[in-house]
């Protein structure tokens, strides 16, 4: 499994609790021929709008902690908003994605709330 590492520490401004994070966006290894595959967590249905698509990752934290507001611009890219309450332990974090004006995928939120129009589930690729 891939899990990465944030450098940030997440802070809960109303506890001043400091949470340590890590994210598993998706699951990798090679098969029997050496081809890397994985698996990820995607809608079940196909997005309305080719210019947003949604993804979701486990995120473990090493506390209870809210992460709540909005990330600044960097000039190139959308605010990121974070709406997230996560409990100690692994908790499913829903992302969603726009192209940015280079034909990128930018994240702009992060959240713990389930799209309600979205089911998800495990799909497999191969790269």
């Amino acid at each position: 499994m891939y899990i990465r590492y944030f450098t940030n520490d997440y802070t809960d401004r109303l506890y001043e609790i400091n949470a340590k994070c890590a994210q598993a966006s998706s699951i990798v290894g090679k098969n029997i021929e050496g081809q890397w595959v994985g698996f990820v967590l995607r809608p079940l249905t196909l997005s309305t709008s080719a210019e947003s698509e949604w993804l979701a990752e486990y995120w473990y934290v090493d506390r209870d902690v809210n992460v709540q507001g909005t990330q600044g611009d960097y000039g190139y890219a959308p605010d990121i908003k974070f709406d997230c309450s996560f409990k100690k332990g692994w908790n499913l974090v829903y992302v969603n994605y726009v192209r940015g004006k280079y034909g990128e995928s930018v994240v702009v939120v992060y959240s713990t709330q389930k799209p309600s129009n979205l089911t998800f589930g495990w799909f497999w690729y191969q790269y």
